[in-house]
């Protein structure tokens, strides 16, 4: 007759709740580890990253690695920042429908999409927040550069006409704010507004705006100097009928990265008095 064996028993017993501790911290790790690439693959890294899941390109990293197909209906779904924002579900639904029916696509090389950053400067030693609109300017070559087209500082005194102010031609027109600098956070803007002798190169001549003008001249004469990028929010108005702002979320959800912040439906007339309004264009 088999004898009970309590020292054989408790062995195994050993063995057994060994295994269980060693394989565990394994299952958490790979757990960790399969949460932060689902992370890496859904969050939305730069605006470009946007573009190209807006207009349901192929070969985005959700794309290839989604363990199911996403069609565009749903890849635009997933574009809307969902964790700190209730929606009207009747308007983006409008929306999509809409983009869905026109296959409606946005260009990073479309004029009417905008970046626009809130600032810290110092003002002749003082901190101020000034407001600067940026486009994404495209020469006839294809090539393009960000150029400063509209700006917000009520502080500046603007009662002098820009006809009055002098900014020197630039001595080498080839510097430009790099297409890419987006991709850095704007981190080229302070380096543009530092290039004295080729501080036209960085904001629109063209542009009937005193403000702007005011603006470079403070620049020229080193009353105003740029200290830092608060916040960075991209405004487009490509869609017809339709305008929405994009910023950065952070978290590590599915809902991170360039996600979309607002959404309004806009005729012409409504976007033209939202340039002026919104994005200090003139």
């Amino acid at each position: 007759m088999a004898t009970f064996s309590f020292r054989k028993y408790a062995f195994h017993l050993l063995i057994l709740i060994s295994g269980l501790f060693i394989s565990l911290p394994q299952a958490i790790a790979q757990r960790f580890i399969d949460e932060r690439k689902e992370h890496f693959i859904f969050d939305v890294k730069i605006i470009d990253e946007f573009i190209d899941r807006f207009n349901n390109a192929e070969n985005t990293l959700i794309s290839k690695n989604s363990s199911t197909p996403i069609n565009r209906q749903q890849a635009l779904k997933l574009l809307f920042n969902k964790k700190e924002k209730s929606w009207d579900t009747l308007i983006v639904k409008r929306f999509i429908d809409d983009i869905l029916n026109k296959d409606a696509r946005l260009n990073f090389y479309d004029k009417f999409w905008y970046a626009q950053l809130k600032c810290q400067f110092k003002y002749m030693g003082v901190a101020k927040e000034v407001i600067l609109t940026l486009e994404n300017q495209v020469f006839t070559s294809g090539a393009s550069k960000w150029l400063i087209v509209g700006v917000y500082a009520p502080f500046l005194d603007f009662s002098k006409c820009a006809s009055e102010l002098t900014i020197p031609d630039s001595r080498d027109i080839t510097r430009t704010m790099n297409p890419m600098t987006h991709a850095t956070n704007f981190v080229g803007l302070k380096r543009a507004l530092e290039d004295f002798p080729n501080l036209k190169n960085y904001y629109c001549q063209s542009c009937n705006s005193d403000e702007l003008h005011v603006f470079a001249n403070e620049i020229l004469n080193k009353n105003l100097k740029l200290v830092g990028i608060d916040k960075i929010t991209y405004h487009f108005l490509e869609i017809d009928n339709w305008i929405f702002t994009v910023d950065h979320f952070y978290g590590n959800t599915y809902h991170s990265g360039w996600l979309i912040s607002s959404l309004v439906e806009a005729n012409q007339n409504q976007k033209k008095f939202y340039k002026t309004s919104k994005l200090y264009l003139n």
